[in-house]
């Protein structure tokens, strides 16, 4: 299968409205669980202060600066459940795109809805394996890339010109964001083939025949995932950026929905990808060798003597 019958192919079908609200709603659910002890620790902080009514009206920044900030009281009730928050965070964005990428199978077309709730319950366990393999290896990838940069660090630490110090954090931001992208390729691979099974079942299979499918097919893969991801900043950007920053209540709630307009785009192409890459793996996999029907053997065909013969 060619790429881009794959990305036609993930654009396409159905289930993806189930898996992008799905996707959707887990970003939101985790800003109202997160934002509920910043909100007290905020109250906590400004509440008995005169100038905090300005944060209402879009300014006192300086007081949040100087003043928020070295308050006890803001940071013990803001992030006391940071630690819990992150690790609730990634299960349930796990199970979210175990949902989705169940439905890229052909045989979750139908009835999505109720397919996604047990699909993605049932898959959890084994997308929390793949995501801690795939962290564990690009873990280590990450390290042994890191010693060159960290060495010129130290060679430029001395150095009075700023331009070469600025030139390597830029090479090290562009080196980050590569790297980023191709360890992310590696992981929706493997989930890919951890849902289609490739492996017997097996996810340390699954795992490494997702990671040898994103290296053997290198160029392919990494145009696929960068370019859904420039449809994505692009959707953030036309969406959000493209409006002036709100500095009335009203304003702020016109900026929230669009915001969320933002995510839910972002989120519909995330579902394209996932579906692309289901199916660009599925379809790159050798067919299965035709079975020979052989002939049960026939009996010998016994000669009925007649009586006349004998």
């Amino acid at each position: 299968m060619t790429l881009v019958k794959a990305i036609r192919e993930g654009l396409g079908g159905k289930g993806k409205l189930a898996s992008a609200i799905m996707l959707f709603c887990v970003p939101l659910a985790l800003s109202f669980l997160a934002g509920s002890p910043l909100r007290s620790g905020l109250h906590a902080a400004f509440d008995r202060y005169p100038a905090s009514k300005e944060l209402l009206n879009g300014g006192g920044l300086d007081l949040l600066a100087e003043t928020g900030l070295r308050q006890p009281a803001f940071w013990a009730a803001g992030f006391s459940l940071f630690l819990p928050m992150l690790l609730f965070s990634l299960l349930l964005g796990l199970w979210a795109q175990a949902g989705a990428y169940s439905l890229a199978l052909p045989e979750a077309a139908e009835n999505p809805w109720r397919r996604i709730w047990p699909a993605a319950t049932k898959l959890l366990p084994k997308f929390l394996l793949v995501a801690t393999l795939n962290a564990i290896l690009w873990g280590v990838v990450a390290v042994l890339a890191a010693m060159p940069f960290a060495a010129l660090n130290f060679r430029f630490k001395e150095n009075t010109d700023p331009g070469p110090g600025w030139h390597l954090f830029l090479a090290e931001i562009v080196a980050l964001a590569i790297f980023w992208n191709i360890a992310s390729a590696a992981g929706g691979c493997a989930k890919a083939a951890t849902v289609l099974r490739i492996g017997g079942g097996n996810v340390a299979k699954s795992y490494l025949a997702g990671l040898k499918f994103s290296l053997r097919k290198f160029a392919q893969v990494e145009a696929m995932t960068w370019g859904f991801f420039a449809l994505r900043l692009a959707a953030f950007a036309a969406t959000v950026l493209a409006f002036p920053i709100a500095v009335t209540y009203g304003g702020a709630v016109m900026k929230w929905l669009l915001f969320q307009m933002a995510i839910f785009a972002m989120a519909f192409l995330r579902v394209a990808e996932m579906r692309s890459q289901v199916a660009y793996l599925a379809g790159s996999q050798p067919e299965p060798a035709p079975v020979k029907e052989e002939k049960a053997p026939q009996p010998a065909e016994v000669e009925v003597l007649s009586s006349a013969s004998l």
